[in-house]
């Protein structure tokens, strides 16, 4: 029985772990997106290269790079997939005029999902959010947890509030209603689906 009880508190451990990793990355990103993507004079090594709508995209150690211009300050974008990779995520309905808060609710289901999987959508979206809309990204839980204790409690919709919902299931897809936004796939999928909103968002894929 005592066996028993301490696989199901390492489990439960882990669980928590990954739950905490995706709040410190969504908080990292507040803090270090500036500096972590602001063009230097620091050479990057040339590799496999695509054109997409006058963007130039790098395949650098597994990340697509682009140039990305925000007032008089250019930046290079690191992004998982490249925008030949994710054209075909569809984005389904439309968002309310009260979307563009000063910040954002990123939510997910702790009782469900890879949380691997979860954390890397969370920080790839978050370092993006802080740039492309200039809001601040916060991580939410959408059910109660033991791990979510600190965290607030959202779900879509949430009166007054915007939410996007990572959801680690089903084929990449993207859904727009109001103030909330699902992100969904299954695994990577998700990544995927991730880097399409943010695309748009950039006003790479139009």
């Amino acid at each position: 029985m005592s066996d028993i009880r301490d696989a199901a508190s390492v489990k439960e451990s882990k669980k928590e772990n990954w739950i905490a990793i995706i709040g410190a990355v969504v908080l990292a990103a507040i803090i270090m997106y500036a500096s972590f993507w602001q063009v230097t004079n620091k050479d990057i090594p040339k590799t496999e290269t695509i054109s997409y709508n006058g963007f130039k995209f790098e395949h650098i150690e597994g990340m697509w790079y682009t140039k990305w211009q925000k007032g008089s300050t250019i930046y290079s974008i690191p992004l998982r997939f490249n925008p030949e990779q994710v054209q075909e995520v569809k984005i389904l309905g439309e968002l309310g005029q009260s979307f563009n808060r000063p910040h954002m609710y990123v939510s997910f289901d702790p009782n469900k999902g890879n949380f691997s999987v979860i954390a890397l959508a969370a920080g790839e979206l978050s370092l993006s959010m802080v740039r492309a809309l200039g809001v601040k990204p916060i991580a939410a839980c959408s059910a109660n947890h033991t791990a979510c204790m600190d965290r607030p409690i959202i779900s879509c919709p949430t009166p007054n509030a915007t939410v996007i919902m990572l959801e680690n299931e089903g084929d990449p897809a993207i859904w727009l209603k109001g103030d909330c936004v699902s992100i969904r796939g299954a695994g990577l999928d998700l990544v995927k689906a991730v880097d399409r909103l943010l695309f748009s968002w950039y006003g790479i894929i139009k």
